[in-house]
């Protein structure tokens, strides 16, 4: 996928309107489906859910062909420079195990049709993807510049800032503050013009206790009956929701084929950021 194509997962976010009245069992004037629901709004898919999910089974197969058992360390009495390729090596190392992870669980989720674990995953997927690419951005710039800058400081709060207090310490007994993957994923999203943090807002939905993520996950309302009727599967009997759980498969799609696609590239350009660290 190269930044002037569309990705094909769905725009979603549109503002929930509260008199928008739907037929049957899935009329709800408090719990409303959003419009984009209806699928008129949403791209139509130029594949079906096999060959989505087999060029998943493909990516994330080409992927964890590359997994690396070892990253070579240097030494801490080494020049600070010299261990910079380090700190970018062990992040995407890191990166890639996890996106092969997540991949390799939201399959059979998919299959399982766990829906609310489905859309978190998909969100994590989409945040490695995002950490990912600003990490090639900024090697690049170093090549591109000669100049190393504050790339040190960049790869020290990516590989072990947190938020937690039990996160690893710098020597003066500080936290580092990590990265901010919104950001990143802002950026990601004005490089491919993809409706990529619209996508991101709307899995975080059902990542926080929402109504997304809770009443709309697992119930369906029955106003005829006057009754809420709570299963696993309730997304897939509401045929407002039953599509953009389909459309989960294309954002891990598009998040692996993002991720492979700059993983690549750094493996291109790291040699010559190696030497640049080593002589600076």
């Amino acid at each position: 996928m190269n930044k002037n194509q569309t990705c094909q997962t769905c725009a979603f976010g549109k503002p929930w309107e509260k008199d928008n009245p739907e037929p049957d069992d899935y009329n709800c004037t408090i719990l409303e489906v959003p419009p984009d629901y209806k699928g008129e709004n949403c791209p139509k898919w130029e594949q079906s859910e096999k060959e989505i999910l087999q060029d998943i089974e493909n990516l994330h197969k080409e992927l964890k062909k590359n997994l690396p058992k070892i990253v070579k360390c240097k030494a801490i009495s080494s020049p600070t420079n010299e261990r910079i390729p380090f700190k970018a090596n062990l992040i995407s190392t890191g990166l890639i195990y996890r996106i092969t992870d997540i991949a390799d669980t939201m399959i059979g989720l998919y299959h399982n049709k766990k829906v609310v674990p489905i859309f978190i995953l998909s969100r994590c997927a989409i945040e490695a993807a995002a950490l990912l690419f600003v990490v090639y951005k900024r090697l690049e710039q170093v090549v591109k510049t000669q100049k190393l800058e504050d790339i040190d400081n960049f790869l020290n709060r990516t590989s072990v800032g947190g938020k937690s207090k039990d996160s690893p310490k710098a020597p003066d007994g500080s936290t580092l503050e990590p990265s901010n993957i919104l950001n990143a994923i802002d950026k990601l999203d004005k490089e491919f013009n993809a409706n990529i943090r619209r996508e991101y807002d709307f899995l975080s939905e059902f990542t926080h206790p929402n109504c997304l993520g809770v009443l709309l996950s697992y119930g369906i309302l029955n106003k005829h009956k006057n009754i809420y009727k709570f299963s696993y599967d309730a997304p897939y009997k509401n045929k407002k929701l039953s599509e953009p759980v389909g459309y989960s498969l294309l954002t891990l799609a598009m998040a692996l084929e993002i991720f492979k696609s700059y993983y690549d590239r750094i493996g291109e350009i790291f040699p010559e950021f190696t030497k640049i660290c080593e002589e600076s």
